[in-house]
């Protein structure tokens, strides 16, 4: 529905320009119909108000304003031609005014498709993946995780004190192999652990998986956020990251929760709203 909308929105602006376009013209031809329309009224009450022996002279010269020559006809044709000519002019001005009421229809319906669209994206809740894991030694708050709580569930509630956000958790695990669902997905920002993937043994592998996940989600125009205590060079390691994956620039921040603190911190909590309202522009 959304593709057929946003397509509808790129046809409906093209058309309105080209509708109002022609209902500009279609009025300036309405206005030269009717002043001819006028014009012919005038001569008419001239010709009828005219002496007999002006009369004759007077149907030639308004006759020749229409580039003809009134000598290839006799008085009976001239006064049918004024009369066709007149009735011309009328259903001209009246086909042209017509004409001009269409384009306006036309334009407000475009407009509307436009407008309704806008309105579309403006109240389109905005889509958030959390992804992290619920083993022990990756929950930042022991509290929590005691009480079977992740990251997750922490910075859902972060989230919630911004506005409404439609939020997907995924707990996730190096087994965890829900990455077609999440791209088909789409969603407007993946806020992610950077140690999501980890279990007691194999670190390496989860960093594999890590990035590779990253690269995959790439293809995609969805913001990240990207969370750890193990961002000791930050502006190093992203730089690597966009030299490696550089379709990811612009699209990915990082914040550095410190050891010690979770998402219960206040510091943690304003850097987390700052960098989500950032990237989804809110």
């Amino acid at each position: 529905m959304k593709y057929i909308l946003t397509h509808l929105k790129d046809f409906a602006e093209i058309k309105t320009v080209i509708a109002l376009t022609a209902f500009l013209v279609t009025l300036i031809i309405a206005f030269v119909a009717k002043v001819n329309r006028n014009k012919l009224k005038r001569d008419r009450e001239l010709i009828e108000a005219a002496p007999d022996k002006k009369r004759a002279e007077l149907i030639e010269q308004i006759i020749g304003t229409w580039g003809l020559s009134a000598r290839k006809f006799n008085n009976e044709q001239k006064f049918e031609l004024i009369n066709l000519k007149e009735k011309q002019n009328e259903r001209r001005f009246y086909f042209t005014i017509s004409l001009s009421f269409l384009m306006i229809l036309l334009s407000g319906y475009f407009i509307y498709i436009t407008t309704l669209e806008n309105k579309i994206d403006e109240k389109k809740v905005k889509q958030i993946v959390l992804m992290d894991s619920p083993l022990k030694d990756v929950v930042y708050s022991y509290a929590g995780w005691e009480m079977g709580r992740t990251n997750a569930d922490e910075i859902t509630t972060i989230l919630r004190e911004i506005t409404h956000f439609d939020i997907i958790k995924e707990n996730t695990s190096l087994e965890w192999n829900r990455e077609d669902e999440l791209f088909s997905m789409k969603p407007d920002l993946i806020i992610i652990h950077a140690s999501c993937f980890y279990n007691k043994t194999n670190t390496e592998d989860a960093d594999r998986k890590f990035f590779s996940f990253l690269s995959y989600i790439s293809e995609l125009e969805t913001k990240i956020i990207i969370y750890s205590r193990g961002f000791h060079h930050e502006q190093i390691w992203l730089d690597n990251l966009f030299k490696d994956m550089p379709k990811l620039k612009n699209k990915v921040q990082t914040l550095i929760v410190k050891q010690g603190n979770d998402f219960n911190n206040a510091v943690v909590r304003r850097d987390l709203k700052m960098k989500v309202k950032n990237l989804l522009n809110i």
